[in-house]
């Protein structure tokens, strides 16, 4: 009789390295590809200006409370992880840059089963913003490019973003 005693004990060790390494990657990988969608999707809604169109604002104003200042719209972008997207308020020249910035604290909850949802529940974004109605900063709305830059995100960055997740993070 012959026998073959094997220890796969290392085999088996070096599995679970591995799949903790692969899931840690995949946790990095999609929440920078979350954050890519946040950026151009902030960046593709119009700033707005109060000072070239305040009658505009004032209107806003006065009939929901609403400062009358530009960049509410762009701070409006959010990401909820295992939740609902929040109805934000913030106002000024880098509401791209903040939205992006609390989207990224956001992120860091995630883990692979999470879902994730990224929106905006200002109307005015999903209604005239969105058509390019009366907008001269996003002639073509807002999802049209966005979409076209998430999809060229989505085919050219996510194996580099998965690569790139470091073993610090």
């Amino acid at each position: 009789e012959i026998m073959v005693k094997i220890d796969a004990s290392g085999l088996v060790k070096s599995l679970e390295e591995f799949q903790k390494e692969a899931k840690r990657k995949l946790e990095q990988m999609t929440k920078e590809f979350c954050l890519s969608v946040i950026e151009k999707a902030a960046y593709n809604t119009p700033l707005g200006d109060a000072s070239l169109y305040p009658g505009m604002y004032q209107m806003r104003h006065a009939a929901t409370g609403l400062e009358p200042r530009e960049g509410l719209a762009r701070y409006g972008w959010d990401v909820a992880v295992d939740s609902s997207v929040a109805l934000k308020e913030g106002y000024g020249r880098n509401t791209a840059e903040e939205a992006i910035a609390e989207a990224w604290g956001d992120l860091q909850s995630f883990r692979l089963g999470d879902v994730v949802l990224i929106g905006n529940k200002r109307d005015y974004v999903v209604g005239p913003l969105n058509a390019g109605t009366g907008s001269k900063q996003a002639p073509n709305g807002i999802m049209r490019p966005t979409v076209n830059q998430i999809e060229s995100v989505y085919r050219q960055d996510l194996q580099r973003m998965y690569q790139n997740a470091s073993t610090s993070k």
